[in-house]
């Protein structure tokens, strides 16, 4: 009987502790965020890449509204960002794009759009849709 009364009266001291310690608990919150919704994505082409594309016939182009601007040395395609959402507290973000790249030769045309750069899991990710 005695060590039965002990073991309640352990775990009612428990119970009291814990109840304390959650009402002395910061309520939680969610970490803030950073909505994105203006701005674009720029990405420098290597003069190397041109040349190959170029070697094989195949022609770089834009998809609307993203641009292809040629630079002095080569080329960089920029792709506006209409949405996306950086967390403040950690590197995790996801970021959609609009507009996209293609290339084509002769009568073939590849298009890549849609893209999405993520880092929602640890490990940066670039995303798209390929239509030919």
């Amino acid at each position: 009987m005695r060590l039965t009364a002990v073991v309640r009266t352990r775990i009612a001291v428990l119970a009291v502790a814990a109840s304390a310690a959650l009402s002395a608990a910061a309520p939680a919150t969610a970490a803030p965020s950073l909505q994105l919704t203006k701005g674009a994505t720029e990405v420098v082409l290597y003069a190397s890449f041109l040349d190959a594309l170029g070697s094989l016939g195949v022609t770089p182009g834009n998809v609307l509204p993203g641009s292809l601007i040629p630079t002095t040395t080569s080329a960089k395609v920029a792709f506006p960002i209409p949405t996306g959402e950086l967390d403040a507290s950690g590197p995790k973000v996801e970021i959609l794009h609009s507009g996209g790249l293609t290339l084509t030769a002769g009568h073939t045309r590849v298009a890549l759009t849609s893209f999405i750069i993520e880092n929602l899991g640890g490990n940066l990710r670039l995303t798209g849709v390929v239509k030919a």
